[in-house]
């Protein structure tokens, strides 16, 4: 299954691939937006003071997918709790925490949901312009290869020529016997663009499955857009 949500935040036109769009699946490291923006929401507020160690945390995790450093940053922050919060301080309704509290890659989304959040984020009502253009720089700082070895360049970042975005992906397996992987994206003058890709599959095919049916479907979308 492909499900993709696009917003033009420059027009408020909001576009999807229907029910798809809508039906939640594992998030695999694309919760890790979620973490980040949570944490600076709530330092911010006064209610947490994020310590340097911690923000280093919070770059790894996002540029590198550092799985490691999100691990210590969802347990320490409140596990599954941080993620509910968040979901549903940004009325993420789709959405729902990991059923198993140990998990936080099986936060469960959808493509509109993860659009959504980033254009709460992009738009001011989730965070400071500070701290979104913070959030904003570590996705266009994302390394090609992830903490764990896994390659970063499929979806918006796998086209050639490559459009200037900043991305978070994800991948994981097996839930139940599927595989995903994601593709999400910023991009466009003044972040004028939300590109959400999500893929799930059979576990019996290849993650370069994903990574060619998540790049195919960011180049008809790019296609399509007023670059």
């Amino acid at each position: 299954m492909v499900a993709l949500a696009v917003i033009d935040r420059q027009t408020g036109t909001y576009v999807d691939n229907g029910a798809n769009a809508h039906t939640p699946m594992g998030s695999a490291s694309v919760v890790k937006v979620l973490i980040a923006d949570e944490l600076l929401y709530r330092d911010a507020q006064g209610e947490i003071e994020l310590s340097p160690a911690e923000f280093a945390q919070m770059e790894t995790m996002i540029m590198d997918s550092n799985d490691s450093a999100a691990s210590s940053l969802y347990s320490q922050f409140g596990g599954v709790s941080l993620i509910a919060a968040a979901l549903t301080r940004h009325q993420l309704t789709e959405s729902g925490p990991p059923a198993n509290p140990r998990y936080w890659g099986n936060t469960m989304v959808t493509a509109h949901d993860v659009a959504t959040l980033y254009d709460n984020i992009l738009t001011g009502t989730s965070i400071s312009p500070s701290d979104r253009d913070y959030l904003v720089s570590l996705l266009a700082r994302m390394a090609p290869v992830a903490a764990d070895g896994f390659g970063q360049l499929f979806g918006m970042a796998g086209l050639d020529p490559k459009p200037q975005a900043a991305v978070k992906q994800g991948w994981m397996c097996c839930i139940v016997g599927v595989r995903n992987l994601h593709s999400t994206a910023v991009l466009g003058p003044d972040n004028r663009y939300v590109t959400v890709i999500l893929t799930s599959y059979d576990e019996s095919l290849p993650y370069s499955y994903g990574e060619e049916t998540a790049t195919e479907v960011a180049r008809l979308i790019l296609s399509e857009l007023a670059m």
